[in-house]
């Protein structure tokens, strides 16, 4: 299989588990040396990185201000 179709593989899981989770957190090699994570969101879909705590400190937020977020990414079939 060639490289292409494992990261379209991939992202097909990725987006699949999205439909059941609000969030999901990727560590690759690259994050790791930088001390960040890369979200995926349902609600956003990719938010980008940002450091462990800040994105710790976001959910709490949400949590304590009990915040429901509209889902502005486009469902795939």
């Amino acid at each position: 299989m060639s490289r292409t179709g494992k990261n379209s593989s991939y992202l097909r899981k990725i987006s699949t588990r999205l439909d059941r989770v609000p969030y999901m957190l990727v560590v690759g090699q690259k994050e790791e040396e930088e001390g960040l994570v890369s979200v995926r969101s349902r609600f956003l879909g990719d938010e980008g990185q940002k450091t462990l705590d800040t994105f710790i400190n976001d959910i709490c937020k949400e949590i304590r201000t009990k915040e429901i977020k509209k889902i502005e990414v486009e469902q795939q079939a």
